[in-house]
């Protein structure tokens, strides 16, 4: 067991380094215009029973997997790689024509890594611009004013027609020269519109709620009017002021002289006054804490001394914000600061800038998910996709594979077997088919991420979710080379483990008659050197320790010398006696080959004595099947691999392409 575990970790680590390499090298170049020599790249090097590998391929893979030698093209060094990827053919070839790739471990598997690998290409591809373009927003705000005509994402097609009728009124108006303030308090349905006239202050990238808003806000020139958007809230028209430098953050923390709203003028009065004596008290020393334990109104943060989470533009009302980003030195308290809650002290915590892209671009993704806007993306790079490549459905497949399903949908037994027509296509993308078998194994794998009780809508579900991923992977591997081939690479890998585990590996563990008889077969091959059998003896005390010496000189045997010395339970004498190669033990290299010699005296850390007998020498001998098993399973899994290449290329002839061949020496 310990050998085929080995032996299997040593694959999965060979082939992760493989694919690891595939950052390093990837030979986009050589893909598109052609061998390094000048060859055809779509050139075919040898074929697998009828299955060509191109030159392209082989070189490819060549480079990669020999990064240290990767221009080394002489004849030697091509005919062994040649030969290690023609085997990994065959094999992988075998794996698919006993359809390995169907085992539920296997699809496991490689689904978890495909999309592991589709998330990482996905990023790369759309998503890490994505954050690029949201962190050049972020780095600066926009004073934004607006005029909102409200329409619920569920209204009817009159009321939303109604709407748009009416938000292009206001545009033409605002076209024609009217004021926006006072078009905004007039006819806006932002309730704050008739206070603000429609300013809702300074917002920087990813904090607007909504993608087309922002695009609006920051696409549109300083003082125009933007094209109408539409969003969850309903139709707007934007105009957008004054930029400034992203502020970051600033933490605070307050005392607020609370006026409750019933309260008039003379409250705030009061307020005043109180919050101009208390600045008193803290510019003649009295402690911030003291003062805001016994006068804060906000009893939330009264017992964290006032403390404020940090907060940035537009997340405060204006007075506090701009009193508290206009605060300069740690620890400075402002003067009394009036707002709809009544007046406050502010006193400066801390500033936090913005950080660098890099810094902030973890924190970015995650905004863009939360705010709905990877997923976007996601959707319009699938729509896009099936767009360029031709996307087409198959309804009466789809139909034909509903009809098959059963109700074990419902409750996550349904199994890919039940499906007997496996090669239909459900639908194409340019000259590739994704058919029913594949569809079928989708959904046995992730009939569990979705709880509709119904058999057509969860299906709908897992169907849609299929298309969505093929798409992706799909578009992906046409866009990216190296994308396509580490795909590729990984499942050919996966297959090739899985078959190898089980017609080496677990065949060597298993076959114990072909075990033994291997060994028997090549026991000169197993073969101890010349080794020497001697005893440590290890005595408690100097004293016995100078008695057990000379018994042991006299030849007393280990068993004899315990027996005399060890009583009442007390282990006064401890031995071991052992076979010992040179270089094994330095008491016994020390003593030499010379039976019944003793080394000298040495004391251990813990006090004891101890010496070494040599006992007598052992010539080279063979090993015994378990004295050696480790290295005959290891062989006999190597014997064994070596014949199964022998039945694969009988059974799939390999053919190769020797003018291709001699094109890559140089």
């Amino acid at each position: 067991m310990k050998i085929r575990v080995i032996k299997a970790a040593a694959y999965r680590l060979s082939l992760a380094l493989a694919l690891s390499l595939s950052a390093v090298y990837m030979p986009t170049a050589f893909a598109q215009t052609g061998g390094s020599n000048g060859e055809d790249a779509s050139a075919v090097l040898f074929r697998v029973g009828n299955e060509p590998v191109t030159l392209d391929e082989f070189e490819y893979v060549y480079r990669k997997n020999n990064p240290n030698q990767k221009d080394d093209f002489s004849r030697e060094a091509l005919e062994e790689y040649l030969e290690l990827y023609i085997n990994f053919k065959l094999k992988v070839k075998e794996a698919r024509s006993l359809r390995i790739d169907t085992l539920p471990g296997v699809r496991s598997e490689l689904d978890r890594y495909r999309r592991q690998l589709v998330k990482s290409y996905f990023d790369k591809a759309v998503t890490d611009g994505m954050a690029e373009a949201a962190y050049d927003r972020m780095v600066v705000e926009v004073d934004a004013n607006h005029i909102m005509v409200e329409v619920q994402p569920t209204a009817s097609p009159e009321d939303t027609a109604n709407a748009w009728k009416r938000i292009q009124s206001i545009r033409k108006r605002l076209m024609d020269g009217a004021d926006f303030a006072e078009l905004a308090k007039a006819e806006s349905d932002d309730p704050s519109s008739e206070e603000n006239g429609g300013n809702i202050g300074y917002m920087a990238g990813l904090y607007v709620p909504d993608q087309s808003f922002e695009d609006a806000l920051f696409e549109t020139p300083r003082g125009r009017i933007s094209k109408v958007v539409r969003t969850r809230f309903g139709y707007h028209v934007v105009k957008p002021g004054a930029r400034r430098d992203n502020r970051g953050k600033v933490q605070v923390a307050h005392i607020l002289l609370k006026v409750e709203e019933n309260e008039g003028e003379d409250a705030f009065s009061g307020a005043r006054e109180q919050a101009e004596a208390l600045k008193d008290s803290l510019d003649a020393g009295v402690s911030w804490e003291s003062l805001v334990s016994r006068y804060s109104g906000d009893k939330s943060t009264v017992r964290r001394g006032g403390m404020l989470e940090p907060f940035g533009s537009n997340q405060m009302v204006d007075a506090f914000e701009e009193a508290a980003f206009a605060l300069e030195e740690e620890g400075q308290v402002s003067e009394p600061v009036r707002t709809q809650y009544g007046y406050h002290l502010i006193k400066l915590i801390g500033k936090q800038p913005l950080g660098g892209f890099d810094d902030t671009k973890a924190d970015i993704m995650r905004r863009l998910q939360r705010a709905g806007r990877y997923d976007e993306a996601r959707e319009r790079f699938v729509r896009n996709a099936q767009k360029q490549y031709g996307f087409q459905e198959n309804d009466s497949v789809y139909m034909a594979f509903r009809a098959a399903v059963d109700s074990g949908l419902v409750i996550n037994t349904w199994r890919a077997r039940n499906m007997d027509q496996r090669n239909a296509a459900l639908f194409t993308l340019g000259n590739t088919a994704f058919t029913t078998g594949q569809f079928a194994d989708h959904v046995e794998s992730g009939q569990r991420a979705f709880r509709e009780r119904d058999i057509a809508a969860k299906l709908r579900r897992l169907y849609d979710q299929f298309v969505e991923e093929s798409t992706i992977e799909y578009a992906l591997g046409r866009r990216d080379e190296a994308f396509r081939r580490l795909l590729q690479e990984y499942r050919d890998g996966i297959l090739l483990f899985e078959l190898t585990e089980e017609k080496v590996w677990q065949e060597a563990m298993r076959d114990s008659v072909g075990l033994v008889a291997f060994h028997a077969e090549h026991a000169d091959d197993y073969r101890w050197d010349e080794r020497v059998e001697a005893t440590t003896f290890t005595i408690a005390d100097a004293k016995t320790a100078k008695k057990v010496r000379k018994m042991a000189s006299k030849g007393a045997t280990p068993g004899e010398i315990r027996e005399k010395y060890n009583k009442d339970g007390e282990q006064t004498v401890l031995t071991e006696t052992a076979l010992y190669l040179p270089g094994q033990n330095e008491l016994v290299d020390a003593a030499g080959k010379v039976p019944g010699t003793l080394t000298a005296n040495t004391d251990t850390e813990m006090g004891e004595v101890r010496f070494v007998r040599i006992n007598r020498v052992v010539p080279p001998t063979n090993k015994t099947l378990d004295e050696a098993k480790g290295y005959v399973i290891s062989d006999y899994q190597e014997y064994l691999e070596k014949e199964w290449v022998k039945e694969l290329r009988a059974k799939y002839p390999v053919k190769v392409n020797e003018a291709v061949f001699e094109g890559l020496v140089r």
